[in-house]
């Protein structure tokens, strides 16, 4: 899988989802579901149909509703996930402590072979599909994770499950569509995204990020000298290895950091107070973002360590392959990668975390980014 796809498991953003027991059309199997295999099926069935309006049932899904209904306008990746099924094995699903993990088998055409036999021609790519035998057909095990309390489950692995299972049907049908990532936060948020987190600011500012965050980022444009300009290849400029280091963050550190990296964005700083990021609730959320919206930055104060950490690894543990920086240990970490259009610092020490995201490809925000890793680990 090239790196260009695996945004959708950074921007990811907080894909944390309350699920309620509902039946589920493309389940096979004959034992009776359980609870959690009743809220797998709901996961899947709405995933898998990509259908808007059973995601907006689902609490959590709020931000990457924008991008499955791009996702479900193209005519390529609805062929393949309308042949899709799926398969729970009650036998296998684990409950342990309020946790409860889901082993599920997903099976689909051989997207890439139609790819390769459509050689660039949606009709073609879409006849080759309706026209494939199931038994070239291919599985993906994937593995759902729940918390479990009062009978409510809540999905706590949401952007790993949607880039095993969605990202490369997305890669192989990227001729035939122009889309950024999901979330984040999946934002399919996120935010990669991923690879962001939501900023809880106001309502205008909520939508103004979604918007930003789901352009096309595929767009061919003439070539210029501009160097904005968006480039299949990614971002114009590298983001920089640094040496981290564990140091003590708050709001008055990352400010700090802030204004020596980027004054300009530092002048659209807001404190929100408490709130909460995924399903972890924070007692202190700042954020800022550059005139553009393209570069976002965001503190975040947690009630304590451990719930910094977990947040920390929903949203950084899948990408160590593509990092340009990976550490991390018990009580502070450093991740940062880059992807496509998204260059992104994910830090956190004890119960705080800061991040920085550049959601443009253009050098010069790349560079803010450089500048503000390297006023962190200086």
């Amino acid at each position: 899988m090239n790196m260009k796809v695996k945004k959708l498991a950074c921007v990811a953003l907080s894909f944390a989802m309350v699920i309620s027991a509902a039946a589920c059309s493309k389940k096979s199997g004959k034992k009776e579901a359980s609870p959690a295999g009743e809220a797998a099926e709901n996961v899947l069935e709405a995933v898998t149909s990509l259908s808007v309006k059973k995601l907006k049932k689902i609490e959590g899904m709020e931000e990457t509703i924008e991008t499955f209904e791009e996702i479900a306008s193209c005519d390529a990746i609805k062929a393949v996930m309308d042949k899709a099924s799926f398969e729970i094995n009650e036998d296998d699903i684990k409950e342990k402590k309020k946790k409860a993990t889901v082993p599920v088998t997903v099976t689909m055409p051989d997207y890439e072979a139609a790819a390769e036999e459509a050689d660039g021609d949606e009709d073609d790519f879409i006849e080759a599909i309706e026209a494939q035998k199931e038994k070239k057909y291919i599985s993906v095990d994937c593995t759902l994770e729940f918390e479990v309390e009062d009978d409510e489950y809540t999905l706590t692995n949401g952007p790993e499950f949607c880039e095993e299972l969605l990202v490369p049907v997305i890669e192989a049908c990227e001729d035939f569509l122009s889309i950024s990532s999901p979330t984040t936060e999946i934002s399919l948020e996120t935010d990669e995204t991923d690879a962001t987190t939501k900023a809880p600011t106001d309502d205008t500012k909520e939508t103004t990020e979604a918007t930003e965050d789901t352009k096309d980022t595929k767009e061919t444009k003439a070539p210029t000298d501009d160097t904005s300009a968006t480039s299949a290849a990614g971002p114009a400029a590298k983001l920089e290895k640094v040496t981290p280091k564990k140091i003590k963050v708050d709001k008055d550190v990352f400010e700090k950091i802030l204004k020596e990296a980027d004054p300009d964005s530092a002048g659209s700083m807001i404190a929100t107070g408490a709130g909460s990021v995924g399903s972890y609730a924070t007692t202190e959320t700042v954020v800022a973002y550059d005139a553009e919206f393209e570069l976002m930055y965001q503190y975040y104060e947690f009630s304590d360590t451990a719930s910094a950490k977990a947040y920390f690894d929903s949203m950084t543990g899948s990408l160590k392959s593509i990092c340009t920086n990976y550490e991390v240990s018990d009580d502070w970490g450093y991740v940062s990668y880059q992807y496509s259009d998204y260059s992104c610092i994910y830090y956190f020490s004890e119960n705080g975390m800061i991040v920085a995201l550049s959601m443009s490809s253009a050098a010069e925000k790349v560079e803010k980014i450089n500048a503000f890793a390297k006023a962190l680990c200086k």
